[in-house]
């Protein structure tokens, strides 16, 4: 992600560095007109700051999926041996037991990519 002086933001990836401008290949932008999407040369004079996100590796995902598999299979069993027994009860039961495993377990996924991630800032000074 690129920052504009003009306030602009722009997403994508920088594909190329020039000496006088940077290869970016454009997926979104909140000026549409001026950076539309595809392959732009931008000046590197008119950034002020590049945000650039790295995806280390997939053990935060996994583990943190796996956590959650295994928390949200606790909390369901729990949930479902209190219910007193009758058909009505274990239908539900059953409902909060899905609801818990999977809830679990896509939160488990996020916490984890929050790991995975790597994120920096540079900011451009002035000459």
């Amino acid at each position: 992600m690129l920052i504009l002086p003009n306030g602009t933001i722009v997403q994508g990836q920088i594909v190329g560095v020039g000496n006088d401008d940077l290869a970016f290949k454009v997926s979104q932008s909140s000026d549409q007109r001026a950076y539309p999407k595809g392959r732009r040369a931008i000046p590197r004079s008119s950034v002020l700051t590049v945000r650039l996100t790295q995806t280390k590796s997939a053990k935060g995902r996994i583990i943190g999926t796996l956590a959650g598999v295994f928390c949200g299979a606790a909390i369901g069993t729990a949930a479902a041996l209190s219910q007193p027994d009758n058909t009505g009860a274990n239908a539900a039961a059953g409902a909060g037991m899905l609801a818990a495993w999977v809830g679990t377990s896509v939160a488990g996924y996020y916490v984890g990519r929050s790991f995975d991630r790597k994120t920096v800032f540079v900011k451009a000074l002035p000459d």
